[in-house]
């Protein structure tokens, strides 16, 4: 199922649409070389924007709805906790082998299709009918919410919008599925030992500090990427 989905309903839908509106496959999806240095710092994006998520994603769960949503709320909140069930039954594996698996169909696939689709294909769609910012913060809201999480919808959002950034300043899809594709696997890896008695991960204890410092040199990376890659913007 998550083969299909990356496949089937994201990457070819992207490929072929991109056809379809722009007469081209890949171009308009800035399937274009990146440069090395681009790369590395997509990478070490990745690693570094972990504390900002998390405090993003604590803050998010902090919210509560005002009375008149309360249905929504406990609908919202019953629905993570099932897709967080159906998570963990997806990333329990036993071996090294069943790891792989699932770095290779959770977190590639994942990267790749929805890169595709989202800031491959939609953002460009927008990119034509308004400014790039705006075209970026749009695609990020409906990346966000079509995971139907909404308990996590603020940092997804933000992390899409990071991705969509990427992709414009650097000219290269590349860089968004190489973070994607490392943010996916740091979690499912983490998953792993934890489920394994391999390390223990502690969530008890979140430091802010150490949440507003990650923020800020993820940002830092972010306007490295824009100082690097404007010239490469269409």
């Amino acid at each position: 199922m998550q083969i299909v989905q990356s496949v089937i309903l994201m990457a070819l839908p992207a490929l072929l649409a991109s056809k379809f509106a722009f007469g081209k496959y890949f171009e308009p999806l800035r399937l274009k070389k990146p440069n090395t240095t681009d790369l590395l710092l997509a990478f070490a994006f990745a690693f570094l924007v972990l504390p900002a998520i998390a405090m993003f994603t604590n803050l998010n769960n902090a919210v509560h709805l005002p009375d008149f949503m309360n249905g929504f709320e406990v609908w919202a909140r019953a629905k993570e906790s099932e897709i967080a069930v159906l998570t963990e039954q997806m990333l329990a594996a036993d071996s090294i082998n069943g790891l792989i698996i699932n770095i290779i169909i959770i977190a590639l696939g994942a990267a790749v299709g929805e890169e595709l689709l989202f800031r491959g294909f939609i953002q460009k769609v927008f990119e034509t009918k308004m400014n790039y910012h705006l075209a970026i913060w749009i695609t990020a809201f409906i990346f966000a919410a079509i995971h139907v999480q909404f308990l996590g919808i603020v940092p997804r959002m933000l992390l899409g919008a990071a991705f969509g950034y990427m992709a414009v300043w650097s000219g290269s899809l590349w860089l968004p599925v190489l973070a994607h594709f490392t943010n996916n696997a740091i979690g499912i890896v983490g998953f792993y030992l934890n489920h394994n008695n391999i390390v223990g991960v502690e969530t008890d204890h979140f430091s802010y500090s150490i949440g507003i410092f990650s923020l800020f040199a993820s940002l830092l990376i972010l306007f490295l990427i824009k100082k690097k890659g404007l010239n490469h913007y269409s």
